[in-house]
């Protein structure tokens, strides 16, 4: 009998290891296709290596970090997409990727952030009235994260109420409390003073210049993004080149 458990626990021992070296295989190659993220064939490898090393692990920190880039993976997804149903099933993927970090805490912020912009990116897709109902959640997960981290990720927190000031139609704004597309601006040049590297601060700033009928202003930030270095030390280097992609789309398209 003892014989046999021996054996057991020894073929338990190899498989575990197995998994763990096959985990590593998986998770280094989705960090290096992470890196070109801004490449939508890359990204897509990167999401498929990163599920499958999470099918591989235990380990919960390494559970939540990896289903945080695969939620943060399908946002930047969806938003490379042209037909709008395959930008839905990459928020939709998004959001539901964010829960599951979430469900292993609830408050954590990042989760939370990445549950946010996909849902609401989600929601956008599905029609204005669709994000108005859900704006409630979406200002409870922000103020969470600006409890602990006020500026994740570079100004996270001012870029989403930022948009979602965007999203909403004009007349509704005062009604659901969302605030002016002045606080947009004052959130969004606050984002670029903590961390003026980052590109896409000043791309949603002139969004909202346009909106505010500002194109002077508007032109003045495309143009220092399209202007700035990408940086490729930054870690946020991939979302500058795709922050540059965005500056000329706007550019052709009001200038």
């Amino acid at each position: 009998m003892k014989k046999y458990l021996y054996s057991f626990f020894f073929f338990m021992f190899i498989i575990s290891s197995i998994h763990a070296q096959n985990f590593e295989i998986y998770k280094k190659k989705g960090d290096q296709f992470w890196l070109k993220r801004d490449i939508t064939k890359q990204l897509i490898k990167a999401i498929d290596a990163y599920k499958q090393a999470i099918e591989l692990t235990h380990d919960k920190n390494e559970k939540r970090q990896i289903w945080g880039k695969i939620s943060y993976g399908f946002y930047l997804l969806g938003d490379s997409m042209t037909e709008r149903k395959n930008r839905k099933a990459a928020f939709y993927n998004g959001y539901i990727s964010a829960e599951k970090v979430l469900e292993m805490d609830q408050h954590d912020p990042k989760a939370n952030y990445f549950h946010v912009i996909n849902k609401l990116s989600y929601k956008d897709e599905s029609g204005i009235f669709y994000v108005i109902l859900y704006l409630k959640e979406f200002n409870r997960r922000m103020n969470l994260v600006m409890k602990q981290d006020k500026y994740l990720l570079y100004g996270g927190p001012q870029r989403v109420l930022a948009r979602m000031i965007h999203f909403t139609p004009f007349l509704l704004r005062s009604k659901f409390s969302v605030g002016t597309l002045h606080d947009a601006e004052t959130m969004l040049k606050e984002a670029i003073n903590t961390e003026p590297r980052l590109a896409l601060n000043r791309v949603f700033l002139a969004d909202i210049y346009l909106d505010m009928n500002k194109k002077i202003l508007a032109k003045k930030e495309l143009i220092k993004v399209l202007k700035s270095p990408v940086n490729e030390e930054f870690d946020l280097a991939p979302e500058n080149r795709l922050s540059i992609k965005m500056a000329k789309s706007l550019m052709l398209k009001h200038f």
